[in-house]
């Protein structure tokens, strides 16, 4: 399904939080905090499925298997996968905040359950086109945090507490 030029009410609906946010996207992440981490890059892909027949709403966000297709990808489970996670719609923005389980890797050894992590999500669509006459979300951008505490046992085997802000833009797999 090709995405047509949003001439005419595309782009207000966009910025008025009218368009539909649906599909696969390709996501370019980038740290931003501070620390032996910053500037890191990753590419993955995200897939986001309406809570409603037509018209903007919630969504439920998760990753593409094996999306991490450039960057450091952590060993699954990694701190940038998600399954189903819900993203409300509140005016223009999409907002999530959830909690997973990611795996640590130590000097020596990997640990696949070894982190509690909160991801708190933010989304802002910046673009969109015309699918079968509505509107659609092609591009958007946004943050992530990510706070990880060591699950029980894992601190005396080398996972450190982290905190971690990315900035993110996407874009439809469909254009």
């Amino acid at each position: 399904m090709a995405i047509v030029s949003g001439a005419g009410s595309a782009p207000s609906d966009v910025h008025n939080g009218r368009a539909r946010l649906t599909g696969s996207f390709t996501v370019k992440l980038r740290i931003v905090s501070a620390g032996p981490y910053r500037n890191q890059r990753y590419t993955v892909g995200w897939a986001f499925v309406p809570g409603c027949d037509s018209g903007a709403c919630s969504v439920r966000v998760s990753t593409l298997a094996s999306s991490c297709v450039s960057g450091s990808c952590a060993e699954p489970p990694s701190f940038l996968e998600y399954a189903d996670e819900p993203l409300t719609l509140t005016a223009t923005t999409y907002r999530g905040s959830f909690t997973i389980k990611a795996g640590c890797s130590t000097g020596t050894s990997s640990y696949p359950y070894g982190y509690k992590q909160h991801t708190s999500l933010l989304l802002h669509p910046t673009s969109g086109g015309t699918v079968a006459s509505q509107t659609q979300v092609k591009t958007f951008k946004g943050t992530l945090e990510l706070r990880g505490t060591p699950a029980p046992g894992y601190a005396s085997s080398g996972c450190a507490p982290y905190t971690l802000k990315l900035s993110f833009v996407g874009t439809s797999q469909t254009n």
